[in-house]
Protein backbone atom coordinates (compact mmCIF):
# COMPACT_ATOMS: atom_id res chain seq x y z
CA UNK A 1 0.00 0.00 0.00
CA UNK A 2 1.24 3.49 -1.05
CA UNK A 3 1.39 6.41 1.45
CA UNK A 4 -0.29 9.40 0.86
CA UNK A 5 2.61 12.06 0.03
CA UNK A 6 3.56 14.50 2.83
CA UNK A 7 2.38 18.00 2.69
CA UNK A 8 6.10 19.29 1.80
CA UNK A 9 5.96 16.97 -0.78
CA UNK A 10 2.49 18.45 -2.43
CA UNK A 11 3.90 21.79 -2.15
CA UNK A 12 7.02 20.92 -4.14
CA UNK A 13 4.83 19.22 -6.69
CA UNK A 14 2.39 22.33 -6.92
CA UNK A 15 5.75 24.56 -7.48
CA UNK A 16 7.19 22.60 -10.35
CA UNK A 17 3.69 22.04 -11.80
CA UNK A 18 3.67 25.46 -13.32
CA UNK A 19 -0.92 25.12 -12.36
CA UNK A 20 -0.49 22.76 -15.55
CA UNK A 21 -1.15 19.39 -15.99
CA UNK A 22 2.13 16.66 -16.11
CA UNK A 23 1.68 14.78 -18.98
CA UNK A 24 3.46 15.47 -21.83
CA UNK A 25 1.49 17.88 -24.35
CA UNK A 26 -1.46 18.28 -22.18
CA UNK A 27 -1.77 22.23 -21.30
CA UNK A 28 -4.70 22.20 -18.62
CA UNK A 29 -4.70 24.27 -15.64
CA UNK A 30 -4.55 22.38 -12.38
CA UNK A 31 -6.38 24.86 -10.30
CA UNK A 32 -9.44 27.28 -11.84
CA UNK A 33 -7.99 30.95 -11.72
CA UNK A 34 -11.27 32.35 -11.16
CA UNK A 35 -12.71 29.95 -8.00
CA UNK A 36 -8.94 29.19 -7.03
CA UNK A 37 -10.82 25.36 -7.09
CA UNK A 38 -8.41 22.65 -7.48
CA UNK A 39 -9.49 20.49 -10.38
CA UNK A 40 -6.06 18.59 -10.91
CA UNK A 41 -5.24 15.35 -8.67
CA UNK A 42 -2.08 14.23 -7.39
CA UNK A 43 -1.54 10.69 -8.89
CA UNK A 44 0.77 7.73 -7.69
CA UNK A 45 2.92 6.46 -10.90
CA UNK A 46 4.58 2.73 -11.00
CA UNK A 47 7.25 2.06 -13.41
CA UNK A 48 6.51 -1.73 -14.69
CA UNK A 49 10.37 -2.32 -13.31
CA UNK A 50 12.95 0.04 -10.96
CA UNK A 51 14.78 1.15 -14.14
CA UNK A 52 11.49 1.51 -16.21
CA UNK A 53 11.28 4.99 -17.73
CA UNK A 54 10.03 8.15 -16.51
CA UNK A 55 6.63 8.05 -18.19
CA UNK A 56 6.05 11.54 -17.12
CA UNK A 57 7.80 14.63 -16.65
CA UNK A 58 7.84 16.97 -13.48
CA UNK A 59 7.69 14.26 -11.60
CA UNK A 60 8.58 13.73 -8.29
CA UNK A 61 10.10 9.92 -6.78
CA UNK A 62 8.69 8.87 -3.57
CA UNK A 63 10.74 6.11 -2.35
CA UNK A 64 13.46 5.75 -4.71
CA UNK A 65 11.70 1.98 -6.32
CA UNK A 66 10.21 3.18 -9.44
CA UNK A 67 7.27 4.99 -7.51
CA UNK A 68 6.45 8.71 -8.45
CA UNK A 69 4.24 11.17 -8.27
CA UNK A 70 2.73 13.84 -10.60
CA UNK A 71 0.18 16.19 -10.85
CA UNK A 72 -2.54 15.20 -13.87
CA UNK A 73 -5.43 17.42 -15.12
CA UNK A 74 -9.18 15.54 -14.07
CA UNK A 75 -9.25 14.68 -18.17
CA UNK A 76 -6.17 13.36 -18.47
CA UNK A 77 -6.47 10.51 -15.17
CA UNK A 78 -9.75 9.52 -16.73
CA UNK A 79 -8.13 8.92 -19.86
CA UNK A 80 -5.45 7.06 -18.21
CA UNK A 81 -7.84 5.32 -16.25
CA UNK A 82 -10.20 3.67 -19.21
CA UNK A 83 -7.37 3.72 -21.53
CA UNK A 84 -8.53 6.09 -23.83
Amino acid sequence: MVRAPSIPTVKALFAVSGNVCAFPECDRPLVDQSSNVVIGEVCHIEAASPAGPDMIPNSLKMNGKGSRISFLCALRIIKLLTNV
